[in-house]
C-alpha cells in the first residue's frame, strides 16, 4: 500500500554513558534525524471501510475522536490521508487506546509536519517507542502549530527522550507533552530538563510512573539545579526514596521558578520528610508540595510542621495516605495554629484517631487562614 513515508531503518544511539557525559548541556546534544517524505496524495491501497466512512463524514470538522477503535499502524495511512486531503480545519485529533506502534507513528509524523491547523494530538495508551518518537521529534522541528502532544502509557525510553529533547530546543509552539507511564529513566529525564532550559513554552514536566530510581534522581536534581523555566514537576510513582529526596531538596533550595513539586508515591519516609522540610525553609517560590502515599509518620510531620512555622511561600501541603498518628496531629495543631501563609494541609487517610482529630479541630477554630483536610 501507498505509505506516508518510506520505512527507515536506523540504529538507536547508545545512552549507556557516564554521568559526566550526560551532564553535557542540552544544546550540545548531537542532532539526529529520520527521513520523512511528502505524504501520499493518492488513496491508500489498504482499506478499512468503517474507518474511511468515519473520515469522510469528518470533513470540515475541528475535532476527530478515534478512541478505542482497535486501529493499527496501517490504519494510520487512511487517517493521515483523509485529514490532509479533506480537512484543513482540524484542531484536535484523539487516538487514545489503539494498537499504534512505531510504523503508525511514522505516518502521524507526516501529519505533524504538513498539517497547518492541528493544535492537539492525543496518543495515550498505544505502543509507540523510541523509533516512533524519533519520527515525531523530526516533524516537531518543522511544526509551528501543535501545542499538545500527549504520549502517556506508551513505550518511550531514554533514547526517545533524547530525540524529543533535541526537538524541544528548536520547537517553540508545543506547550504540553505529558509522558506519564513510559520507560524513561534518569538519563532521559535529564535530557528533557536540560533541553527545556532553552525552551520558554513548556512549563511542566510530567514523568509519573516511569523508571526513575535513586541514581536517576541524582541526574534529574543536577539538571533542575539551574533550571529557570519549569514551574511544575511531577515524579509521582517513581523510586525516589529518602536519598532521592535529599538530592532533590539540595538542588531545589535556590530554584526560583518551580511552583509545584509532586513526590507522591515515591517511597519517602521520615528521613526524606526531613530533607523536604529543609527545602521548605530555604526555597522562596514553591507554592505546593504533594507527598501522598508515602511512609511519613509522626516524626516526619514534625519536621515539616517546624519548617512551616516561618514559611512565607508554601500555600498547600498534601500528606494523605501516610502513617501520621495522634501525636503527629497534635504537633501540627500546636505548631500551625498561628500560620498565615499555608492555606491547605491535607492529612486524610492517615492513622489519626479521635484524640488527634480533636486537636486538629481546635486548631482549625483558632486559625481562619488555614484549612485542615483530615
Amino acid at each position: 500500500p501507498t505509505s506516508i513515508a518510506p520505512k527507515v531503518t536506523h540504529k538507536l544511539p547508545n545512552v549507556n554513558q557516564t554521568v559526566s557525559q550526560l551532564k553535557t548541556p542540552a544544546k550540545d546534544i548531537e542532532p539526529s534525524s529520520v527521513q520523512l517524505s511528502d505524504p501520499a496524495t493518492s488513496r491508500p491501497h489498504y482499506r478499512n471501510h468503517e474507518l474511511e466512512q468515519i473520515m469522510a463524514n469528518n470533513k470540515g470538522s475541528t475535532e476527530l475522536n478515534l478512541l478505542s477503535k482497535q486501529l493499527t499502524d496501517r490504519d494510520m495511512e487512511i487517517v493521515v490521508y483523509y485529514v490532509l486531503q479533506n480537512n484543513q480545519t482540524l484542531l484536535r485529533l484523539s487516538l487514545f487506546d489503539n494498537h499504534i506502534g512505531d510504523e503508525g507513528a511514522q505516518h502521524i509524523a507526516g501529519l505533524i509536519r504538513y498539517h497547518k491547523t492541528l493544535k492537539e494530538i492525543r496518543l495515550n495508551n498505544n505502543r509507540i517507542g523510541d523509533e516512533g518518537i524519533h519520527y515525531f521529534a523530526d516533524a516537531l522541528k518543522k511544526n509551528q502549530t501543535l501545542t499538545t502532544l500527549s504520549m502517556q502509557f506508551n513505550e518511550i525510553g531514554d533514547n526517545g527522550a533524547r530525540y524529543l529533547a533535541e526537538a524541544l530546543q528548536i520547537n517553540k509552539t508545543l506547550k504540553s507533552i505529558p509522558l506519564m507511564r513510559n520507560r524513561i529513566g534518569g538519563k532521559g529525564a535529564q535530557y528533557l530538563i536540560q533541553a527545556l532550559q532553552h525552551n520558554q513554552t513548556i512549563k511542566s514536566l510530567e514523568l509519573e510512573n516511569n523508571q526513575i530510581d535513586v541514581d536517576g534522581i541524582l541526574l534529574i536534581a543536577d539538571a533542575l539545579r539551574n533550571n529557570t523555566t519549569l514551574t511544575y514537576v511531577s515524579l509521582f510513582n517513581n523510586q525516589i526514596e529518602d536519598q532521592g529526596a535529599k538530592h532533590l531538596a539540595t538542588a531545589l533550595r535556590d530554584n526560583a521558578a518551580l511552583l509545584t513539586l509532586n513526590l507522591s508515591e515515591t517511597n519517602i519516609g521520615d528521613e526524606g520528610a526531613q530533607y523536604i522540610a529543609d527545602l521548605i525553609r530555604h526555597n522562596k517560590t514553591l507554592k505546593e508540595i504533594r507527598l501522598n502515599h508515602n511512609h511519613i509518620g509522626d516524626k516526619g510531620i514534625q519536621y515539616l510542621a517546624d519548617a512551616l512555622k516561618n514559611n512565607q511561600t508554601l500555600t498547600s501541603l498534601s500528606i494523605e495516605h501516610n502513617a501520621i498518628g495522634d501525636n503527629g496531629a497534635k504537633y501540627v495543631a500546636d505548631v500551625l495554629g498561628g500560620s498565615t501563609t499555608l492555606k491547605h494541609l491535607y492529612l486524610k487517610y492517615n492513622k489519626i484517631g479521635e484524640a488527634g482529630s480533636q486537636h486538629l479541630n481546635a486548631s482549625q477554630l483558632n486559625n481562619k487562614h488555614l484549612t485542615l483536610h483530615f
